[in-house]
This record gives C-alpha cells, sequence and structure tokens, in this order.
C-alpha cells in the first residue's frame, strides 16, 4: 500500500519540446491551409478550388490543430489517493479504489514512437484514462505509480 509521501499534488505535463512541436504544428497547420486558401481565391493556382471546398478545408485544419493542441496541453495531478487528467474541455480524475491497474499504450513509429501510461479502471464502463505521452516525470511519479498493479490488455 502507498505510504504517505510530501509532495502531493503534484502536476506533470508534456515535456518542454514536446508541447513546443505540437503547439508549433497546430499553429503552423491551419496557417498554411489559410495562405493556400487565398493563393486559391486569387487565382495564382492553376487549377484553383472553389472557395467553399478551402473554407471546409480551412476549417477542418483548424479543428484538427485544436485536437492536436489540447491532447498536448493536457496535465496530470497526483493525489496523495488519486490522478487527474485535466484538459481544456475535461477533467477527469480517479481515485485508488477506482482503480484496477495500469498498461502501457504505444504510439507508432509514424507518430513519434514512445508510450504512454494507460489507467484501468475497475469499472469496465468507465473506460481508461490515457496518459499525455512524452511527459516529464519524476521519482514520486515512478513511486506512484508502481503501486497500481500491471494488467494486460
Amino acid at each position: 500500500m502507498h505510504t504517505f509521501q510530501p509532495g502531493y499534488p503534484r502536476t506533470y505535463q508534456m515535456s518542454r519540446n514536446a508541447l513546443w512541436f505540437n503547439n508549433g504544428f497546430a499553429i503552423f497547420l491551419p496557417g498554411f491551409f489559410f495562405v493556400m486558401t487565398i493563393l486559391h481565391a486569387v487565382g495564382f493556382m492553376r487549377h484553383p478550388l472553389p472557395l467553399k471546398t478551402m473554407l471546409w478545408m480551412d476549417f477542418s485544419a483548424a479543428l484538427f490543430a485544436l485536437l492536436i493542441s489540447s491532447r498536448a496541453n493536457r496535465k496530470v495531478i497526483l493525489y496523495q489517493d488519486a490522478i487527474e487528467v485535466r484538459g481544456w474541455f475535461s477533467t477527469r480524475k480517479l481515485r485508488r479504489d477506482e482503480i484496477l491497474g495500469r498498461r502501457m499504450g504505444r504510439i507508432s513509429a509514424q507518430g513519434g514512437g514512445g508510450s504512454y501510461y494507460i489507467i484501468v479502471p475497475a469499472d469496465e464502463s468507465a473506460g481508461e484514462l490515457g496518459l499525455p505521452p512524452h511527459m516529464t516525470v519524476d521519482k514520486l511519479f515512478f513511486s506512484w505509480m508502481g503501486d497500481i498493479p500491471k494488467v494486460a490488455k
């Protein structure tokens, strides 16, 4: 069982480099599509697409960028007896007694590779809690996770 240690609550998030990359891409992507829309609208392109099509593409790129940035900017907050993932649009918290175990998820090589923690709740209908990848963590984090049993997929 986990014994009391000072330092709670403790906050973790993606590493600075991962945050810069994800947020930079989230800024670049809609900007690129916006510039392409202007180039199509002024007739610079040999076969310009209709403005309506370009605006839908801009909207889709902006939504995708929002998704990337919102997922990258999630924070994990460890409490003595709970874990919370706080994002722009939602917050979810699981107490230790609500956790069945933990397992590791894998990021594809195309996505940069690596792995991330997945917290499996005891209630199967609750859905798993995926932590952000590329997090900067410390001994306290590993100690807290070490007390959560590993489970198979």
